[in-house]
């Protein structure tokens, strides 16, 4: 008989995620379908509980990334073919603004808007706003995000993106130095490609997103002119860096007043068609983002060229969204019946706020909001956008309310893998969202007495001779169960678990166990390089 060559190794032992999520879905559809003294007739807690029971999972995707992925492959395509046939129709640069319609009034009151946001881009100022990101980009493995690794030559490139590089090393004297950069044979310091290369990352349980690796100068370019109009954005109330919890706090008062709608959209990053960065940007800005950008794309092995001006992968993509949304939304809100002048409503409507695709405008607005950006070539998510009057809910940013309560149901994520030493860490973090939402439902009080989904996690614990490690809140979710506060009353209402050891030594000090993973990092050091870095900041 045969022997397998490896029949001496120790079998590695693996788990069943799927099989793991639906018991605890089980778990919190038993707890959530108890009604108890606070939840009787809360209309909010209703829909908390329905959204609950059918998005839990949403996040999650254990079979078929294959198969998804082609669906967002082909999606993408669809919608760069859609872009290539569509004619917005902008109003003519010599329109008079009187004797417009309603529409092209709005249009061009838009593009004044976003011009002056936009205004004069000096040089210098991008060069010194350029740098690299932390993500990956063409021509590196995933891992190699650090400094030394993105200023590697030959770096790759676009033939437009390289002559404005070598404009910016011939600016930034030192950095072409410290990497070595040759002046005498310049296209020696770039690998040219044709474009970027499309790969997706999971989105939810049927949905994969796509993002487009950029080459590296690209990115660094992009860098650059990103945080200019970042900051051109701040400074008329559009701050990116806050603009999420704004969002937020709208959204609560949104769902008690309904005066204000928040609006989404459906792959709103892959929908700037080059015809509306033309008629709304200044041709400064608009040169130089078709400088940087990726004229095609690599899909399905072959290369597709793109309608669109950038992608997700694009560093310019989000301000550039956020920039054409707010400049409409604005545009929409100073337009009245008998508007005649382009300026003489112009102000800063603290009602019109936007994110991204997220976009906030006053409810009286949305339709004709919607319908003027459906124009130029954007896509409404109907499913995630609230306007109506009698809707009291309203989601924006991550946060979901509904008459003032906060309705956000709690997502199961992946866990990093299916080896066994997976598996407590993914318990663990899953565990502690649900004891968050838990708090919110049932009380600080009554939060853990005789739930069903708590002791689905245990008996998973104790079929595989676990012990339950407790941590401090402040501790990384999956290092342990974040219940070190209410350790004794844990202790008292789940009596059969194994809980791992909590010391507490004379001097009053405690120690705890946590369950942690170890990343390997490789380190190399190029304090030369590191240092021309930071002087231009």
């Amino acid at each position: 008989m045969a022997i397998s060559k490896h029949s001496n190794k120790k079998e590695r032992r693996s788990f069943n995620p799927s099989e793991v999520s639906m018991e605890l879905l089980d778990g919190i559809r038993y707890d959530l379908n108890r009604p108890t003294d606070v939840m009787v007739g809360s209309q909010a807690f209703n829909f908390f509980v329905e959204r609950q029971l059918n998005d839990y999972l949403k996040k999650t995707s254990f079979s078929e990334e294959a198969n998804l992925e082609k669906l967002a492959f082909s999606k993408f395509i669809n919608n760069n073919l859609r872009l290539g046939a569509f004619h917005p129709g902008f109003p003519g640069r010599d329109v008079h603004f009187s004797h417009e319609n309603r529409r092209n009034r709005i249009l061009i009151r838009a593009r004044a808007i976003a011009r002056s946001i936009l205004a004069f881009l000096s040089e210098e100022d991008w060069f010194l706003a350029c740098r690299h990101s932390s993500g990956t980009s063409l021509g590196l493995s995933f891992s190699e995000t650090n400094l030394e690794d993105k200023w590697r030559l030959p770096m790759t490139a676009t033939k437009s993106a390289m002559l404005v590089m070598h404009r910016y090393f011939c600016w930034d004297k030192q950095m072409a130095v410290a990497i070595g950069y040759n002046f005498d044979n310049v296209e020696s310091n770039y690998t040219l490609v044709y474009g970027s290369r499309l790969t997706t990352v999971p989105k939810t349980s049927k949905e994969r997103r796509i993002i487009a690796v950029e080459p590296t100068a690209n990115m660094y370019l992009q860098q650059g002119l990103a945080e200019i109009m970042s900051r051109s954005l701040a400074s008329f109330g559009v701050d990116i860096e806050s603009q999420q919890f704004l969002h937020t706090r709208l959204a609560y008062y949104a769902s008690v007043g309904r005066h204000l709608a928040t609006i989404d959209w459906s792959m709103a990053s892959d929908s700037v068609s080059c015809s509306a960065v033309e008629f709304f940007l200044p041709a400064q800005w608009n040169s130089v983002l078709h400088l940087v950008r990726c004229s095609q794309t690599e899909v399905f092995g072959s290369f597709v060229d793109l309608n669109m001006i950038s992608s997700m992968g694009n560093a310019t993509t989000f301000p550039l969204q956020t920039l054409l949304f707010f400049s409409v939304a604005q545009a929409v809100c100073l337009e009245s019946p008998n508007a005649h002048s382009m300026f003489s409503e112009l102000r800063s409507n603290v009602e019109v706020t936007v994110f991204g695709d997220d976009c906030i405008l006053p409810s009286a607005h949305a339709s004709e909001f919607i319908g003027i950006m459906e124009s130029i070539g954007f896509i409404c998510n109907k499913d995630k956008s609230f306007w109506s009057l009698d809707c009291p809910f309203r989601e924006s940013c991550g946060s979901d309310f509904y008459l003032g309560r906060n309705v956000r149901p709690v997502y199961l994520r992946d866990p990093h893998n299916t080896r066994f030493s997976s598996l407590e860490p993914w318990l663990y973090s899953s565990m502690n969202n649900v004891i968050k939402k838990y708090i919110s439902c049932f009380g600080r009080l009554t939060y853990l007495y005789d739930k069903e989904f708590f002791r689905c996690v245990f008996r998973i614990f104790a079929q595989h001779n676990l012990y339950v490690k407790v941590v401090p809140s402040s501790y990384p979710d999956d290092s342990g169960l974040h219940i070190a506060e209410d350790f004794g009353r844990w202790q008292v209402s789940y009596p059969d678990v194994k809980w791992d050891r909590v010391v507490v030594s004379d001097s009053k000090l405690t120690t705890y166990t946590t369950c942690t993973f170890r990343y390997r990092f490789r380190k190399r050091g190029n304090d030369h390089l590191r240092y021309v870095s930071r002087l231009k900041s």
